[in-house]
């Protein structure tokens, strides 16, 4: 269970980003824990803060970043983001289960379920957070979504 442990965890990745300003890694997830703790604007200054990379990029920084602008109400970026993630798709392998973030963000919700349905299909690695991590708390009452989970196993 990863709740009421967003404080500790925050504080321990500022403490290492402290220590070396070109850890990324830290930042990067101290900045994923802000969101999970509900302070997307101290997210968007770390997500910012990070350097561009295009793997990195799609398969963390976009996704953050989308989220946060949509948990700072700034729904039209965080929709271009997704839509960039998508382009990107076309091309480039992207994890569903980031675009199913994102959706979920900005409150595409059937969008969101179907990016869940099919990183199930594909048996994305992250899918067991699906339990633990709030980011889809507005479709958890979804039949669609129940039955992930219940497919997905203890």
């Amino acid at each position: 269970e990863h709740s009421d442990k967003y404080g500790h965890a925050i504080a321990l990745m500022t403490s290492i980003v402290e220590a070396d300003e070109t850890f990324y890694v830290a930042r990067r997830y101290r900045a994923q824990t802000y969101l999970l703790g509900g302070h997307p604007e101290k997210a968007l200054n770390d997500l910012q803060r990070l350097p561009p990379e295009r793997s990195e990029d799609q398969s963390f920084r976009l996704p953050m970043l989308g989220r946060a602008y949509a948990d700072l109400g700034e729904q039209v970026r965080a929709a271009e983001i997704l839509d960039a993630m998508r382009e990107m798709a076309r091309t480039e392998y992207v994890v569903f289960w980031n675009l199913a973030i994102l959706a979920c963000g900005i409150g595409r919700h059937e969008e969101a379920l179907a990016y869940l349905e099919t990183a199930f299909e594909r048996r994305e690695p992250t899918l067991p957070f699906l339990k633990s991590l709030p980011w889809f708390k507005p479709i958890e009452r979804d039949e669609r979504f129940t039955r992930i989970l219940e497919n997905v196993g203890p």
